[in-house]
């Protein structure tokens, strides 16, 4: 499947609902180590980054991490889902999310789709070609990496997001 996803026919709750499927419907084979990270463990992976975040980073985690913020999350979301659907095997995948997201339902969502959205934004893949051609990817969930690292893929992906979306809250940090 090629087809081009368009990311920007979802709106902010929507891409949002997008990541969380797409987590939903990634095996457990598709994880470093063979198990799905619980959501437990990306509210912990959200505390640590927290702790660690920087002057430039920490107002974007803030917003990420907690209530409000839309906009930012939805964006954020969409980046994350680009990023997944650069890997051809994962494109069906984002594509049916992107999809099925469409139709919402009125679920609320939990505070820990900020922490969801920025490990699926920095969580690096390895990659493995079988002998007969064969690919697997798998997702590494470490929450316990180098927060140096960490921060500066963090870095890169606000640089990706819509700068309006970003201003908003150099404002509201400002204001508050």
């Amino acid at each position: 499947m090629n087809a081009k996803i368009d990311f920007e026919s979802i709106g902010p709750v929507q891409a949002q609902r997008a990541l969380l499927l797409v987590y939903d419907r990634l095996p457990d084979g598709a994880w470093g180590g063979g198990k799905k990270p619980s959501l437990v463990s990306f509210e912990a992976f959200g505390d640590d980054l927290r702790d660690a975040a920087s002057l430039e980073t920490t107002p974007v985690v803030e917003a990420l991490l907690g209530p409000g913020h839309e906009e930012l999350k939805g964006a954020a979301a969409r980046e994350a889902l680009r990023m997944l659907a650069e890997d051809e095997t994962l494109r069906p995948l984002v594509s049916e999310a992107v999809t099925r997201a469409a139709n919402p339902d009125a679920a609320a969502f939990p505070l820990v789709i900020g922490a969801c959205i920025i490990a699926f934004s920095l969580m690096p893949k390895i990659e493995v070609t079988e002998k007969d051609g064969h690919r697997t990817v798998n997702w590494v969930f470490d929450p316990t990496s180098n927060a140096a690292v960490l921060l500066d893929k963090l870095t890169a992906l606000i640089k990706a997001l819509p700068p309006s979306v970003v201003a908003t809250l150099a404002v509201a940090s400002v204001v508050v």
